[in-house]
């Protein structure tokens, strides 16, 4: 570690989901560390692509830089950035939205994240784990399978791209077939 040999004050940062994180300072420097939280991995995090979206986010001045990442621990030590924790009222500021408005500008010209996000896929993950560890959700039928149905209503399912070409095709002739009768 950065501090290696060195004494250190560690104290907890509140407001992590899904990690631990501390504020480690030594010699005048400050930095946090962030562990993966207890049973993350139920969580479907994929740690490497999150190291790599940190560093590609950090490029832009958005987030901060990854000093160090211990791979077999996915613990990563990141550049300490002073500010204020955002609280509801503050991000609802229009001074606020210009300034998201601005980084996401930033992010959307930087290099490409390593994979998508998807959130209906990872609700698919999620429900597939919630089956694995047979736990019961209210109002979720768990005979459907993959055509499973969510509290607030059943999960979109995508066309394949077959599909869609087969049903541009259908249009098509449906159309051709209505102008010809006319």
């Amino acid at each position: 570690m950065l501090w290696k040999g060195r004494p250190v004050e560690v104290t907890p940062l509140s407001g992590g989901l899904t990690n631990e994180n501390y504020l480690v300072e030594t010699g005048g420097e400050r930095y946090v560390m962030r562990l993966p939280g207890q049973s993350t991995e139920l969580l479907s995090i994929d740690r490497a692509n999150e190291v790599f979206n940190t560093k590609a986010a950090a490029t832009t001045r958005i987030g901060p830089n990854v000093l160090e990442h211990v791979a077999d621990t996915n613990v990563m030590v990141l550049e300490f950035i002073p500010g204020l924790t955002m609280s509801a009222q503050t991000l609802q500021s229009p001074r606020m939205a210009a300034r998201m408005a601005q980084s996401f500008h930033r992010l959307h010209a930087a290099p490409r994240f390593l994979h998508d996000f998807n959130m209906f896929r990872l609700i698919e993950d999620y429900l597939r784990i919630v089956d694995e560890h047979d736990v019961q959700i209210p109002g979720r039928d768990r005979a459907g399978g993959s055509g499973r149905r969510a509290a607030h209503g059943a999960l979109p399912q995508r066309p394949s791209v077959r599909e869609l070409h087969r049903r541009r095709k259908r249009a098509a002739h449906r159309r051709l077939r209505a102008e010809r009768q006319q």
